[in-house]
């Protein structure tokens, strides 16, 4: 009898455990128990459902629509694919130490999570979906620019549809830039790129592998959710608890995905830093509130770059966040605020495009540090606006055709350089309770009512009369408003 019981123990304790085992091999030798340890490209420890899974090599994982997610398949052949992004990720060992692809297809798949791994500095873990030529109404995907320069492309030749290019993404060479708009012979880009357009080939694609939105927990409705994972960057020094800046342990990219009856399209939670990249979120269209991406508590440098994000409450919201390392190329459209970044510490944002949102289109709330440059904001309420905040600085910032105001701040330090816009509704720069604003003599954002206010738009300040000369200052005593020209280019505040 005892002999008995004992079996079934080991049964229990070895058999079941091991039909979920997420266990990975080189495609050559497959381990069948979860107490084993092999030399393939995992080692496997512990017993029953106490087991570790950790990689020993590169591995690829294919998900296809055509897949099958039966018979223990282990999803490492192209032709012997898994069905679903969620089975392909149980498959991948919790410890993370080498290059981990799971590679999707085109097609449409279900949401899903990536969690509870823990990932070394030299591993990475990809989940990326595939790319392809867009059918376009008039005009081809391909050819070589006639003319542009570092943030538009040109091609004589071309016939497109005026802003159907919007959103998708042109390749050329090694680099690639989201589209904010076109015209029958000409892109333009959310970007810079390292020298001028003209004579360069280019390629322009978009997102053929699609997500569906679905529950996630406590979370809302999503498409995809990275949530609770270790990502060990490389401690520069570790007794200030600061890491080295090009991290990046997880990339999600390539896909397209509708969250107009989702709470989010993509959401980065209280997780380790990665990347999310090249990817086309669309919410723009719920009724309530909806986000495009959500990056939320977050310690090690996160990167968001290269997205087409709407949401009909926040293209991008990013909240609690130690390190935005870097924002950069994402395009938003259409919300009710393009980017809000509240409870920062640092933030890096570049090459950001926010236009037609509806409330503000850049807005810092509570953040510490935040640098940007060649930042455009326009057809917002409030192009760029920061509250709250210790110091801001952006270079060679455009705000124009905002219905309030081109640049808004209160209770902040901002320093500008190089702002330009008009056609703002009200006040090219509008500087409110216990904040300064400091500019240079290249400043030219201007409204309606005047250039600049200090004190609720009773005043209207003229960068030509009030601002001739470097050094001067215009304080208004009741509101602690201030705004000086500085065209040192001094960074010391």
């Amino acid at each position: 009898m005892n002999r008995i019981f004992l079996f079934l123990l080991f049964f229990l304790a070895h058999g079941v455990a091991n039909a979920g085992c997420p266990i990975i091999t080189d495609g050559s030798t497959q381990i069948t128990t979860c107490d084993q340890t092999f030399s393939g490209s995992v080692i496997v420890t512990g017993v029953g459902s106490n087991f570790s899974t950790r990689t020993r090599g590169d591995i690829t994982l294919y998900v296809r629509t055509t897949g099958s997610d039966g018979n223990d398949n282990m999803c490492l052949n192209v032709e012997s694919p898994c069905l679903t992004i969620s089975y392909a990720l149980s498959r991948v060992p919790h410890y993370i130490d080498h290059q981990v692809v799971v590679d999707i297809g085109a097609g449409t798949f279900d949401g899903f999570v990536v969690s509870s791994f823990d990932i070394a500095y030299v591993g990475r873990l990809w989940i990326k979906g595939a790319t392809g030529a867009p059918t376009l109404t008039t005009g081809t995907a391909t050819g070589t620019a006639t003319g542009g320069d570092i943030d538009t492309c040109t091609d004589s030749g071309q016939e497109w549809t005026a802003n159907e290019l919007r959103g998708k993404i042109v390749e050329i060479g090694t680099e690639y830039m989201v589209i904010t708009g076109n015209t029958e012979t000409s892109m333009e880009l959310a970007g810079r790129l390292s020298g001028s357009c003209s004579g360069e080939d280019y390629s322009i694609v978009e997102q053929k592998t699609t997500i569906n939105p679905i529950v996630l927990g406590n979370f809302g409705t999503g498409a995809v959710l990275v949530n609770n994972m270790r990502c060990a960057g490389i401690p520069v020094d570790p007794t200030d608890h600061k890491w080295s800046v090009d991290l990046g342990s997880y990339v999600i990219r390539d896909f397209k995905m509708s969250n107009a009856s989702a709470d989010f399209g993509i959401a980065v939670i209280n997780t380790g830093g990665g990347i999310i990249d090249r990817n086309y979120v669309d919410g723009s269209d719920k009724d309530a509130a909806s986000l495009g991406i959500w990056v939320r508590d977050i310690d090690i440098p996160m990167y968001v770059r290269h997205n087409f994000a709407t949401g009909w409450e926040h293209g991008i919201r990013v909240e609690s966040v130690r390190n935005m390392e870097s924002m950069y190329g994402n395009y938003t459209y259409g919300n009710e605020m393009g980017v809000r970044v509240k409870h920062a510490k640092t933030v890096q944002l570049d090459d950001m495009v926010a236009e037609s949102n509806t409330q503000r289109g850049i807005s810092l709330i509570n953040v510490s540090y935040a640098l940007g440059g060649y930042v455009k904001s326009n057809n917002n309420g409030i192009g760029f606006c920061t509250r709250n905040s210790t110091s801001v600085k952006v270079t060679n910032g455009s705000m124009s055709n905002n219905t309030l105001f081109g640049v808004a701040l209160e209770n902040s330090f901002l320093r500008i350089r190089s702002m330009s816009g008009t056609g703002n509704g009200q006040f090219g720069l509008y500087v409110n309770v216990d904040a300064t604003a400091v500019i240079d003599d290249t400043t030219s954002v201007t409204g309606s009512s005047g250039d600049a206010t200090l004190n609720g738009g009773v005043t209207a300040l003229d960068w030509g009369v009030d601002f001739p000369d470097n050094g001067d200052i215009v304080v208004n005593l009741d509101t602690g408003a201030r705004c000086e020209r500085d065209d040192t280019g001094s960074d010391d505040e």
